[in-house]
């Protein structure tokens, strides 16, 4: 178990995973066949109950977004709420909501509930290894894969539709949404293709400056291999166009200040457009070639692109895959 934090190896030893992350799937699995759920939105408060803790959350004016406390001797979620009350259904924040009280939920799991007061037995993290197995958790929980995937498969429209539908069906973020279908490979495989997720925001917990950030990316090579085009919350200025006329804004950055600017867009094709990564010194251009669309009226904007790295070359039998569909510029 060398290079494993005591909470993981507290993990492997307790669920017989073969790693951390296997670990946490063997227990949302476990939790989610007990409770039978078998539809999207997931009731987290049967999983509450099975968890062994009193399933109504307290709300109540904390600094942050949830916790876990021990109340009258038993276990409690405890989650943000300025007016100490339960989001509304049409809520713009129950999807976050929902995504904490989960995540509170893999705390949990970390205490004994059966003893007459509820005690931790997992021992206390060093660094954040706890926050991201309950992150991972989490969307496991609210997006099971074989959920996700039945429902990705069935819905009908574009992929930036059955995003937005999932979304709304299981009561989570696009976010969410977005990462599960990276995570679980869903989406097709292509080879020379990419996938983003962009969106205004101030990074990590809210603490940076506001900018068109990478939410979630994929970049699969010309083998099929699949790595992050951006880390996740990473700027999209990353990028710069190549623009012979001097514009450094790439498509994306022009689609979001469209959104920013209140202009309708619906869809923006672009087709052999040259990038580059600004601090990249090997002198290579991305040529790329698809679409940026706004999912629905969010802020959101999920990019598919076909590339290639020899400049302004590019594989014309593949745009054949792309929808002929262009941006529709009208002022709002």
């Amino acid at each position: 178990m060398r290079g494993y934090s005591e909470y993981e190896k507290w993990l492997l030893s307790k669920y017989k995973g073969v790693t951390p992350k296997e670990c946490i799937d063997l227990i949302v699995e476990k939790i989610l066949s007990d409770t039978e759920q078998n539809e999207f939105p997931i009731d987290l408060s049967r999983i509450a109950k099975a968890i062994g803790i009193i399933p109504t959350p307290l709300y109540q004016n904390q600094e942050f977004e949830g916790s876990v406390v021990i109340k009258e001797n038993k276990l409690r979620v405890a989650l943000k709420s300025k007016n100490y009350q339960a989001p509304g259904i049409n809520n713009k924040n129950l999807s976050r909501m929902r995504f904490t009280y989960a995540h509170e939920l893999m705390h949990c799991v970390a205490f004994d509930t059966n003893s007459k007061i509820p005690k931790r037995i997992a021992p206390l993290p060093k660094g954040n290894e706890e926050e991201y197995s309950c992150n991972y958790g989490a969307r496991k929980m609210l997006l099971p894969s074989k959920l996700l995937t039945n429902y990705f498969n069935n819905l009908k429209g574009t992929t930036a539709e059955k995003i937005y539908s999932i979304a709304n069906i299981a009561k989570a973020s696009i976010q969410a949404v977005v990462i599960q279908l990276f995570e679980c490979n869903i989406l097709p495989v292509k080879n020379n293709f990419i996938y983003i997720l962009s969106a205004p925001s101030k990074g990590y917990r809210q603490r940076g400056e506001e900018k068109v950030r990478c939410i979630a990316s994929v970049f699969f090579n010309n083998s099929g291999e699949k790595y992050d085009f951006l880390k996740t919350y990473q700027g999209i200025n990353k990028y710069k166009s190549m623009d012979l006329e001097g514009d450094e804004n790439w498509s994306l950055l022009k689609v979001h200040g469209s959104i920013k600017h209140n202009i309708e867009l619906k869809e923006y094709r672009t087709n052999r457009e040259c990038i580059k990564k600004i601090e990249d010194r090997s002198g290579k251009n991305l040529c790329i070639s698809g679409t940026h669309t706004r999912i629905n009226s969010t802020r959101y904007v999920w990019s598919e692109l076909y590339y290639n790295m020899d400049n302004f070359s590019f594989i014309n039998e593949r745009l054949k895959e792309l929808n002929n569909t262009h941006v529709f510029f009208n002022r709002t």
